[in-house]
């Protein structure tokens, strides 16, 4: 299953690395570019749907899927060769879910520090198994028993260039910031201020994030900015009365 809108960039690659799969579930948020086109070229089950937040158009695409067990990609993700031959070996003996290393590319750098090394999203699972996601972002998966790891990795084409990578800051942050008044976190001056200095030097010093290059520069300087701008948000929906 996978989840778009206006993805026409990257679509087609992600499906024709799942196209050996004996169904694939597409729930779209309305594109105006080429997604859907693109997307009936390998399956007939695309379904439309308003785009509240992650957790929510992920559960709605689940609850589409005829099969217990499920893969869940976003549009910019890819199996790698050795993953597809692993998922179609597999035996889950008992397992209710896999995690699956996760390889990401940013600005075109293959990253492998700042935390990436550690990414291993749980993304193949038996929804039989009480699944469903949970938080507007950043959404994990919530499933009952056991839960296995998987070392060949998905493949993460994130952000190839700045004007991509800020289209999805707004929404990005802007969800984090409704997250937040969901939660009602106390806010303060001191959060807004520090947070982002603090996100940057834990992802650029202590992981070592210095060693992704160039490229780690500008992304792990960024990560800081989308703090800043999140709490930067939630101020201004605490200002309007929200809160």
């Amino acid at each position: 299953m996978i989840i778009t809108k206006n993805e026409a960039q990257h679509i087609r690659r992600c499906l024709e690395s799942v196209e050996w799969a004996k169904e694939i579930v597409i729930v779209d948020a309305f594109s105006t570019d080429e997604t859907i086109a693109i997307g009936r070229d390998f399956t007939d089950k695309i379904f439309q749907n308003h785009f509240q937040d992650f957790s929510s158009q992920k559960n709605f695409a689940l609850s589409k899927c005829r099969y217990n067990w499920v893969l869940s990609l976003d549009a910019d993700e890819v199996l790698s060769p050795e993953l597809k031959e692993k998922i179609k070996s597999l035996d889950p003996d008992g397992l209710s879910g896999y995690r699956i290393r996760r390889q990401t590319y940013i600005f075109g750098r293959l990253f492998k520090y700042g935390g990436h090394a550690h990414d291993m999203p749980l993304r193949l699972f038996d929804k039989s198994k009480e699944a469903y996601f949970y938080q507007p972002i950043h959404e994990s998966l919530k499933i009952s028993g056991a839960i296995g790891f998987i070392e060949e990795p998905i493949l993460h084409y994130s952000s190839s260039n700045l004007d991509e990578y800020m289209r999805k800051l707004n929404l990005y942050t802007e969800l984090d910031a409704k997250f937040l008044l969901e939660k009602k976190v106390r806010f303060s001056y001191f959060k807004m201020i520090c947070k982002p200095i603090a996100k940057f030097f834990q992802r650029y010093i202590v992981q070592r994030g210095y060693l992704d290059g160039y490229e780690g520069l500008i992304f792990y300087l960024m990560s800081g900015f989308d703090e800043f701008i999140k709490w930067s948000k939630y101020w201004q929906y605490i200002k309007r009365g929200q809160l």
